[in-house]
């Protein structure tokens, strides 16, 4: 569905979606939260610890911020364990968005696994004008 970025070392990660996610009392007054679904492939031949891979930032280029809800009853989790080869696993994080953030967002993924970390996987995109509806236009990929 979203845009994904291929590591040198054969791991696929990508935002598969950003969508509204049904009201959470930490939402901030201008703001709305959103449920970010990541996914790592990985197309190696070895194992791979995805302990490390996490968003790192949500934000607009020139700085506004999104801050990750760690709390609350919606369903969220971070990447544990390793994946196979072949195999593919998600996580969910949600995140306080603040309305400025709609026109453009910027998702930078984190893949911090020891023994050698990889490059920063950054995604941008929209987010639609009006909660419960998708994005208008689907995140895509890149590496620094």
């Amino acid at each position: 569905m979203g845009g994904w970025v291929a590591m040198p070392n054969g791991v696929v990660v990508s935002v598969a979606r950003v969508e509204p996610a049904p009201a959470a009392a930490s939402a901030a007054p201008g703001s709305f939260p959103a449920l970010v679904t990541i996914t790592v492939t990985n197309r190696s031949q070895t194992p791979y610890d995805v302990s490390g891979v996490h968003v790192s930032e949500m934000s607009r280029v020139s700085g506004e911020r999104a801050e990750r809800i760690t709390h609350g009853s919606l369903p969220q989790q971070d990447f544990t364990g390793t994946v196979a080869p072949g195999q593919s696993v998600f996580a969910q994080q949600l995140f306080d968005v603040p309305d400025a953030l709609r026109p453009g967002f910027r998702i930078i993924v984190a893949m911090t696994s020891l023994p050698s970390a990889l490059p920063d996987a950054t995604f941008t995109g929209t987010l639609p004008q009006s909660a419960g509806t998708t994005p208008t236009r689907s995140p895509s990929g890149s590496t620094p």
